[in-house]
Order: structure tokens, then C-alpha cells, then sequence
């Protein structure tokens, strides 16, 4: 199995304790994992998504898409899995409102 792993900062905390830490036991276990940073242009967004059908899987790290990118990225991927933070509810707000 390939996994294709995208992430706005696979270098961030979030990443290293929510993905990183499974990478060498996914691997252990036949799947082979690509982590790419997530580029903020559209053009080198839809450049990686047009080539996720390569994958058996692509997962999205806290990232919510444009409606475009979604329809992208779902058109041309076999399996989509999302990990949202758990507080994906909340806006961030400043203290005093």
C-alpha cells in the first residue's frame, strides 16, 4: 500500500505528534508513506492532487480545502482520509470578544 501524507508543516509539533510518531510502524508494516508539505499556491496544489491516483490513499493533516481543491483532490484520489484537530468546531477569537 502507498500512502501519500499532505501537511500544511510536516516539521510543526502537530505533525510529530499526530502522524510522525506512526510513521516507522506504517512502514513495518508494508505501507509505504510520501509526506509532502501542502504548497499554498493552487497551481502546485492541483500539480500534487492530479498525481494522487498513484497513491491508495492520500491523508489530508488538518487542512480544510477550497471547494475547488476538494473536488480536485477527491476526482483524482482513490481513498481521501482527513484528521481534523479536535477543536474544529471553534473559531479562534481574540480574549476579549
Amino acid at each position: 500500500m502507498k500512502l501519500l501524507i499532505l501537511s500544511n508543516n510536516p516539521d510543526r509539533a502537530s505533525f510529530r505528534q499526530r502522524i510522525g510518531i506512526y510513521l516507522d510502524h506504517l512502514r513495518s508494516e508494508g505501507i509505504r508513506t510520501k509526506v509532502q508539505k501542502l504548497p499554498k499556491t493552487p497551481w502546485h496544489r492541483w500539480r500534487i492532487f492530479l498525481h494522487a491516483h498513484r497513491f491508495d490513499a492520500v491523508f489530508l493533516q488538518k487542512k480544510t480545502l477550497t471547494v475547488l481543491d476538494a473536488r480536485i483532490i477527491r476526482a483524482c484520489c482513490h481513498c481521501l482520509i482527513y484528521d481534523f484537530d479536535d477543536a474544529v468546531m471553534y473559531k479562534a477569537k481574540a480574549p476579549d470578544q
